[in-house]
């Protein structure tokens, strides 16, 4: 039977209002990271990872070598959200990690894609609790992305071999290819050396020391101003300083007190006001 143009229409309004309540579904890109192969990083270091295809507004996830919760050396280790796009942007921080091959991954926390976003090459890399310092004082070194638990053979200071593993008991690198040590600043003339260390004869780093004076400041910014303790060691003894010898960017500071004389160990303690119409850090 032929139906009329009346009941079709009918039913063909019908059967869009029922399209529209049916719940609809966006479709979204492939999760893409953009692909990095064999950067060389060190620990500490930065790394940006970014990409296309998250969910847009939703939570995505990083993660070192494997996905799992973070475990000391493994796991999650950072979390973004992505933008409105589907890019993201999201820093990580390269842990203690023995050296060699380490891979990135990010998951879409939504849909639960996981996809890879490369490797970096970690290197060994020596870390010290000052960078600066003055014979007989104690300073502490940190080792990093070395080979995972073997000896830590040699430690070179300037001109001559500070310790060796035989002489001083040093231990081994533990799991993550890391370790530390202490020693004693030598008597030696104000300058900067060298600090080398060398696991099991074939990995090795190196970072600068200076021996010599240094000061500190209580603060570290500012405006204008502002009242700042300035301490020093390592200076010639009984010498007297005058406010022309203490500049701010060049510019003469003004002291609280007109004189100040270091001591019988060249050190000193003085206050002076940061000149200047600005807020800046302090140098």
């Amino acid at each position: 039977r032929k139906m009329n143009s009346k009941k079709a229409i009918t039913l063909l309004v019908l059967a869009t209002l029922l399209m529209s309540l049916l719940p609809t579904m966006s479709v979204s890109a492939a999760l893409t990271p953009d692909e990095f192969t064999g950067d060389e990083v060190i620990y500490d270091d930065e790394i940006e990872v970014t990409g296309t295809g998250v969910t847009p507004g939703a939570a995505l996830e990083l993660y070192w070598d494997f996905v799992q919760p973070w475990n000391g050396s493994a796991g999650k280790i950072a979390a973004g959200v992505g933008k409105p796009s589907g890019a993201f942007s999201v820093n990580l921080t390269v842990p203690a990690s023995k050296g060699g091959h380490h891979y990135v991954w990010v998951k879409d926390v939504t849909t639960g894609a996981i996809e890879p976003a490369g490797y970096v090459q970690v290197n060994p890399t020596l870390v010290l609790s000052t960078e600066y310092g003055l014979p007989e004082d104690d300073i502490d070194v940190f080792g990093y992305g070395f080979n995972a638990s073997e000896d830590v053979t040699v430690l070179d200071f300037g001109r001559g071999t500070f310790y060796t593993n035989k002489t001083s008991g040093l231990g081994d690198t533990d799991d993550y290819g890391s370790w530390d040590a202490s020693f004693e600043i030598p008597d030696w003339d104000y300058g900067v050396y060298d600090f080398n260390a060398t696991v099991n004869a074939f990995t090795s780093a190196n970072v600068t020391f200076r021996i010599g004076s240094s000061i500190a400041l209580n603060k570290e910014e500012g405006p204008s101003g502002t009242l700042v303790r300035v301490t020093g060691r390592g200076f010639w003894p009984n010498t007297a300083i005058t406010p022309a010898l203490v500049k701010y960017n060049d510019t003469i500071m003004g002291f609280k007190d007109e004189t100040v004389t270091t001591d019988d160990d060249g050190d000193f303690t003085l206050d002076a006001f940061i000149p200047g119409n600005d807020t800046a850090l302090f140098d």
